[in-house]
């Protein structure tokens, strides 16, 4: 498993010792420059380094379960990454 993208913006890498799980957000933001606006991309990253798979992934839900709205959500969700984990069992 070298790179296991889980969602748009969350993906987990191996390397010999850990898993890493990475994030990264882009946003549009207007700036005003000499007095003109532009927009400019920004791009947000982070990076968490786990010892094992599980951890990684239970970091994964902790960050991606909070802005869900209602348990429908949340259940959807779940199920989502149930079957990504078991695609990788296979």
């Amino acid at each position: 498993m070298a790179n296991l993208k889980l969602d748009n913006n969350y993906s987990v890498s191996m390397d010999t010792y850990n898993f890493t799980l990475k994030s990264e957000f882009k946003t549009i933001k207007e700036i005003v420059k000499d007095g003109v606006k532009e927009n400019k991309e920004v791009v947000s990253k982070d990076e968490w380094h786990f010892p094992t798979f599980q951890l990684a992934i239970q970091k994964y839900l902790n960050e991606c379960i909070r802005p869900l709205n209602s348990i429908i959500e949340l259940q959807k969700e779940l199920q989502r990454i149930d079957n990504l984990i078991q695609t990788l069992n296979k």
